[in-house]
């Protein structure tokens, strides 16, 4: 995504002519027209460009001319770059890009083209990489359902305390009376609970989820032996007039317990499973920071997606000197385009960089700014591939190339400009309506966030909410651009449309299950729970907080919107007037019918 600092200079100081009509991109055609040729008529041609994030197909569109026309592959019709160079030849820069993003240079259209391709190898690493992470992902989840299942059909275990004090033994009793509670439980009861390993998990890339999918389980389907143990462990435990129901759910690699009371907000009990541990977790993880430095490391186990990326990496990585002595507070957090920008600032250095949506940065304080200009180039780069995974190169044009070294995952992460132009412009004018508005009604915060939630799902993986979408940085052409000094809420369109995204993520594939009637219905509260499907009720019941007391009433009952909590979210300090969108979950109902 673009990156907040303030546009400076787009200048060509070449004389080309406004561009005209662009040929679209297509299937690259074989011409008789030799690329050095071509660039070698580039070569006086000087460029002054600074922009952060700027799309590949714009920034390649502004040198293009009726009679050559620059153009990039679909592979990177997405790809955004850094670029902070001065009077510098157009050819220079057309053969950097070309190696940071480790494509070619090619003619077609009869020579009147100049096109970028994606290269074959880049291409297919980049697909490969994202199915060797699922693969790996799915067989975390059927490693972590056999270690469920084993876990909850072993005998009960006794614990014995090494140390003869009360405390100590109080906490192996709490121990052994739990672990005595799950063997209780019927072999059904535990096949249901098992296989939530195998359900659609993403708790390690939303954060904010909480506890995910949970098995409802009558209080009457437990044994009297287990209903004893459970007020053991929580003496407080609710005592209602009608039965609840008790909810299992997975919290890591331990099964939690909670009490279902209906009409009541549920109560999380002092009760869980042993510890069904796999390593899977730290072999799946989404950022895989580091890898391949990891990797090197490892002398035996080591996944086989881990091969691969190692492999590929060890031909593309710059080799990079660790810094001689590490120091946290050199960068302190900052956007890597704020550095990218005081290099050429403060030491007229050139520079070029992929472009990517960047977790937790934080505006750069001018006191770290200045601390910059008194570190080497090199120092700063070095500190940067150390912190953010990061290699660089210096050409023997003196042009710096910094590479994201996981740009093969992040560009599956990233929100396609299209879809992020397309958005702004609805965003702008919902802003501008609400003007002069009062405070929105509650209603009025749940319609924002089933529209925008829905919007979302149907468009982004929750890989692109959760990185692209949530953290992304919007640099304004109108000249406001990136301000250290103030709070940049503008540059965070979406964050907080995409927070309430990640805590509704459910109840929004609920909704998204509904047709059009339903949906009506729905948001006025007055959804009749007969005309759920199956599937739809699959995902409705895990996220009821109250409902009908029984059978008959349930077939009279209306589903409806419940907000939970208002959570304040980290990304409301960089939005002026955020609308505090709230968790929500559902109720039911009872609607007596009338007498005629």
């Amino acid at each position: 995504m673009v990156f907040p600092f303030a546009f400076l200079s787009c200048s060509l100081l070449s004389g080309f002519a406004p561009p005209q009509a662009i040929p679209q991109s297509s299937a690259p055609t074989q011409v008789p027209v030799d690329v050095n040729t071509t660039f070698q008529k580039l070569e006086d041609i000087k460029v002054t460009v600074h922009r952060a994030g700027i799309p590949l197909p714009e920034l390649l569109k502004q040198w293009s001319k009726p009679e050559l026309a620059l153009l990039a592959s679909a592979g990177f019709r997405d790809q955004r770059v850094t670029l902070h160079t001065k009077d510098r030849s157009l050819r220079s820069v057309l053969e950097s890009l070309a190696e940071l993003l480790g494509g070619s240079w090619r003619m077609q259209d009869a020579g009147k083209t100049l096109f970028l391709d994606t290269g074959a190898e880049r291409k297919s690493y980049a697909q490969g990489w994202w199915g060797y992470y699922l693969a790996e992902r799915k067989q975390a989840q059927q490693t972590k359902f056999e270690a469920l299942k084993a876990m909850l059909n072993r005998p009960p275990t006794v614990y014995k305390s090494g140390v003869n004090f009360r405390g100590e033994q109080r906490f192996a009793d709490e121990h052994t009376r739990k672990s005595r509670f799950f063997s209780l439980l019927s072999p059904e009861i535990k096949q249901q609970i098992a296989t939530l390993a195998l359900t659609e998990d993403y708790s390690d890339v939303l954060g904010s989820l909480g506890e995910g999918e949970t098995v409802l389980v009558p209080e009457e389907s437990l044994s009297k032996e287990a209903r004893s143990l459970l007020l053991e462990a929580e003496p407080g435990l609710r005592q209602a007039k009608e039965p609840s129901m008790f909810g299992f759910y997975l919290s890591g690699d331990t099964v939690n317990v909670k009490q279902i009371v209906p009409g009541q907000l549920s109560q999380t009990l002092d009760i869980s499973s042993d510890y069904a541990m796999t390593m899977e977790s730290f072999t799946t993880n989404f950022d895989q920071r580091m890898v391949a430095k990891v990797s090197t490391q490892m002398t035996h186990g080591i996944p086989k997606n881990w091969q691969r990326l190692l492999r590929y990496q060890n031909k593309t990585i710059w080799k990079n000197e660790p810094p001689k002595k590490y120091d946290v507070y050199i960068l302190m957090n900052s956007p890597t385009s704020e550095l990218l920008k005081s290099l050429t600032e403060q030491k007229q250095e050139d520079v070029l960089a992929d472009s990517y949506t960047e977790m937790h940065r934080s505006p750069t304080s001018e006191e770290v700014r200045l601390s910059w200009k008194s570190i080497p180039t090199e120092t700063l780069l070095n500190q940067l591939a150390a912190e953010q995974d990061y290699s660089w190169r210096r050409r023997p044009d003196k042009i710096y190339l910094v590479r994201n070294n996981r740009w093969y995952r992040d560009d599956m992460t990233q929100v396609p400009v299209a879809l992020m132009t397309e958005w702004q412009k609805r965003l702008d004018q919902e802003t501008i309506e609400r003007k002069g508005k009062k405070k929105e009604t509650e209603e009025e915060k749940v319609a924002h966030l089933l529209d925008w939630g829905t919007r979302f799902l149907a468009n982004l993986s929750v890989f692109q909410i959760a990185y692209g979408l949530r953290y992304s940085l919007d640099e304004r052409q109108g000249g406001g651009g990136y301000d250290s000094r103030s709070a940049d809420y503008e540059m965070t369109p979406f964050s907080e449309y995409a927070e309430a995204t990640l805590r509704n993520y459910r109840l929004l594939r609920f909704y998204s299950l509904l047709n059009e009637n339903q949906k009506v219905a729905f948001r006025r509260g007055n959804l009749p729970l007969a005309q759920l499907s199956p599937a739809q009720w699959v995902k409705a019941e895990p996220l009821l907080l109250t409902t009908s007391a029984n059978k008959e009433e349930l077939a009279q009952s209306v589903l409806s919107l419940v907000p939970v909590q208002e959570i304040i979210s980290s990304f409301y300090g960089y939005v002026k007037y955020p609308m505090m969108l709230p968790q929500l979950s559902l109720k039911t109902t009872f609607v007596p019918r009338t007498a005629n």
